[in-house]
Formats: C-alpha cells, structure tokens, sequence
C-alpha cells in the first residue's frame, strides 16, 4: 500500500512538473513593451524641448557632450557656463 502511495504521488508530481506553463515570458515581454513606450515618451519629450534651444546653446551642448563612438576627450580647461538655453 505503501510502494503505491509513493508510486502514484511521485508520477502526479511529476506529472504536474512537465504539464506547468511558463508564464514569466508573457510578463517579460508586456514589461518590455511597457519600457519601451517610456522610452518613446521620454525621447519625444525630449526632442520637443530640444527643438526651443537657441543655437548657441546647442552648439555648446554638441561640443561638450556629443562624442563620437570610440571617442574619448578630456578637456584641458573646465566646461564653460552655458548661452542662454531658449530663443528669445
């Protein structure tokens, strides 16, 4: 009684371990799609704000922050107080 006991719950245990869905990759790819919507949002924000920079503020911007890939500088001197950041 007892081997059969013990026969029948190791095969419902494993039973149960072979038939048990995965569902960490649905909620892997709904955060995805989720941060990936952030980003957007985030971008198009940005690049709206961007767009009212003056252009001396953007030419500082591009020459202190904008490196090419590969690129590493270490300026000489400190950075230099930004223009003025909006169009007037």
């Amino acid at each position: 009684m007892k081997n059969t006991l013990l026969a029948l719950f190791m095969f419902l245990s494993i039973l149960g371990y072979t038939q048990s869905i995965d569902t960490t990759n649905n909620i892997k790819i709904n955060n995805e799609d989720l941060e990936l919507q952030k980003l957007k949002t985030f971008g198009d924000t940005y690049a709206k704000e961007m767009s009212t920079w003056s252009k001396e503020y953007k030419k500082w911007f591009v020459e202190n922050f904008i490196y090419k890939r590969g690129e590493f500088k270490v300026p000489k001197e400190p950075i230099s107080a930004p223009p003025p950041k909006y169009k007037n």
